[in-house]
């Protein structure tokens, strides 16, 4: 039982991520800032294998994190099923332009990656926020998990079990929820 659940794991994070709107397609990524953990909310954009991409602006306080320290780890939930998936591993940040990736976003996508001033950065007025075209701050995250930890909250019994990657094996067990 416990590989057919890893398979169903990686098949709902796979349709979650490539679904719009699919709660597994936003997860929550946590880094290490200044030994504090801190969490933000991301878009998956793919999966291949036990590695998951996510975009992002260079200039971003996730990015130096991840340089420092590459410990990472991602939060998905689906509150319709009550399942969570938390991962572990490492990010590797990549910050190679792909003319074709970049040129495939929309306008209004590609603003996210092209502001001014830096991501965090303060500002008088929301509304005032300006873009260039001159530089492009888009980089990927490559999060590359060596433990999954899996909780399905139901009646008459919860599930909970753990995977870790040992001798590129995933080997799982049950725990106790």
């Amino acid at each position: 039982m416990i590989p057919q659940l890893l398979t169903s794991i990686f098949q709902d994070l796979s349709l979650g991520i490539k679904t719009t709107n699919h709660p597994y397609r936003y997860a929550c990524l946590a880094s290490i800032s200044e030994s504090k953990p801190t969490q933000r909310m991301v878009v998956a954009r793919e999966i291949n294998e036990n590695t998951i991409t996510i975009y992002t602006d260079s200039r971003t306080k996730k990015v130096s994190n991840f340089i420092q320290n590459p410990n990472a780890s991602l939060l998905f939930f689906n509150y319709e099923q009550m399942k969570q998936i938390q991962l572990k591993g490492l990010i590797s940040v990549d910050k190679k332009n792909d003319p074709n990736l970049w040129n495939s976003f929309p306008d209004k996508s590609k603003k996210d990656y092209t502001t001014h001033l830096a991501p965090g950065s303060r500002i008088d007025n929301p509304n005032k926020v300006t873009y260039q075209k001159e530089h492009i701050y888009f980089c990927k995250l490559h999060f590359t998990f060596t433990a999954i930890d899996y909780l399905e909250i139901k009646k008459p019994q919860h599930i909970r079990a753990n995977f870790n990657i040992k001798n590129n094996d995933w080997e799982g067990n049950y725990l106790i929820p």
